[in-house]
This record gives structure tokens, C-alpha cells and sequence, in this order.
């Protein structure tokens, strides 16, 4: 499954990404998720024309990792139904990802702080 997400202003600011990292995002604006499910092993591969970041999961086991921001976090996957719900602790401002199929394609909301952002 595939996921080209937009840039939105909002949800960097809320993740605490300064003014110029911001202004290189939103030159960049094509970032494509792609998501393996073997099982309990989950790997996420978010891809933009600066960098690619690739993480495996195991549901409901912690992961520390890297943002695409650089900021480090500790990430805990699990599922909700047919929710893939990921959730960093450890960081700036805690954030909670949710990815799900809606018609065919996958939608991605993420919630940080009192920022909410929603990508087709």
C-alpha cells in the first residue's frame, strides 16, 4: 500500500520543526509511505526527494527511531480494527498516526498536540 502525502504547514509546526527545515519541506512536498504487513512485522518506508527513512516494526514492541525532521522518538505500533495506529513518545510533542483504506485508498491522520492534520 502506497501513500503520497502533502505537505501542511500545521503539522510541522506542531512537531517543532524550525523555519527553514519548513521551507525545504514545503519545496518537497512528495513524500510517499509504503507499507509492508507480514504478519506482526510492519516496515514503513516514507521516501521524499531529500532522504528515505525505513523502519520495521513489531506490533505492540517499542521501536526507537529517527523522524524524517531528525528528531528521536520511541514508537509503538499496534492495531485498532483496521487501523494501523502508530504512537512516538519520548519527543518534543507525543504523536499519534493513524493509517486505514478508505475507497481504495489509504488515509493518514496524525495528531499532535492540538495539531491535526488528514492526507489522501
Amino acid at each position: 500500500m502506497t501513500l503520497k502525502t502533502h505537505y501542511t504547514d500545521c503539522s510541522v509546526v506542531a512537531k517543532g520543526v524550525n523555519f527553514v527545515k519548513r521551507k525545504l519541506a514545503k519545496a518537497t512536498t512528495n513524500v510517499v509511505q509504503t507499507i509492508t504487513i507480514d504478519g506482526d512485522n510492519i516496515r514503513i518506508v516514507m521516501t521524499s526527494p531529500v532522504t528515505t527513512k525505513d523502519t520495521t516494526f513489531i506490533v505492540g514492541q517499542p521501536v526507537e527511531e529517527t523522524t524524517l525532521h531528525g528528531e528521536k522518538v520511541k514508537t509503538t505500533i499496534r492495531w485498532e480494527g483496521d487501523k494501523l495506529v502508530a504512537e512516538s513518545t519520548e519527543c518534543k510533542q507525543p504523536l499519534t498516526n493513524t493509517r486505514h483504506v478508505e475507497n481504495g485508498m489509504m488515509v493518514n491522520d496524525q495528531i499532535r498536540g492540538i495539531c491535526f492534520a488528514h492526507h489522501l
